[in-house]
Order: C-alpha cells, then structure tokens, then sequence
C-alpha cells in the first residue's frame, strides 16, 4: 500500500514561474497559487496572457504579479531583482521558460539556432 500524497501548504510562500503567461508554466503558477502562495508570472513577449494568468490567480483569492525579461538575452538576474522586491522575497523558483525552437535535423543545425536553445 502506497503512503497518502500530502500537498504542502504553501502560505506565505513567494514564488517566480519563468514562462508562467501560457502552458505548463501558467498551470503551474495557478497550483501554487491555490495552494496559497504568492506568484510573479514571468513572460517574455506574452504580456496579455501573463495578465490574464495574474487575472485568474487574483479572481481565485491568491496575489501575483506579471515581471517581463527576455532571458535568452540575460534578463534573468534582473527578474530574479524584480521578483524578489515585488512579493518581499522568495521562497521558491520555477524554471519553466523554454521558446519555441524549430526542430531541425542534426546536420542542419547551425551555431546560431544551437546558442539560441543553448541560451
């Protein structure tokens, strides 16, 4: 017999969900959320669905705030700035940004399409 899965309570928990405006990353910015904790819903160039996502987190009882940065160029340090003053801290980092890479062949990968996944 398998042991109960417990859900951590996370009051008072500050978390930042990197790519948080769509996909895996604004359900995962929804779950920390009802489970209490504070949100900073990172985009890069999806501001209306990153509010969209701060939207349902407020209508559901829960507080957010939406941080852009392009990471890819960087941007990271100064989200993690941004974040941490906005919500008093952080407790908790979700790296979930990703972009949306063409799949090519190997062979026909080049030096620039591999730094861009690589960054």
């Amino acid at each position: 017999m398998s042991a109960p899965i417990t859900v951590p309570d996370l009051r008072e928990k500050r978390c930042l969900v990197t790519g948080a405006s769509s996909g895996i990353g604004a359900a995962v910015a929804a779950a920390l959320a009802a489970l209490g904790a504070a949100v900073a819903v990172h985009y890069n160039t999806g501001r209306s669905t990153a509010e969209s996502v701060r939207r349902a987190v407020e209508a559901a009882g829960g507080r957010a705030v939406v941080l852009q940065a392009d990471l890819a160029a960087g941007g990271a340090t100064d989200l993690v700035v941004q974040a941490a003053a906005a919500l008093k801290g952080l407790d908790i980092l979700i790296n979930n940004a990703g972009g949306p890479f063409a799949r090519v062949p190997f062979g026909e990968t080049t030096d620039d399409h591999l730094a861009r996944v690589m960054a």
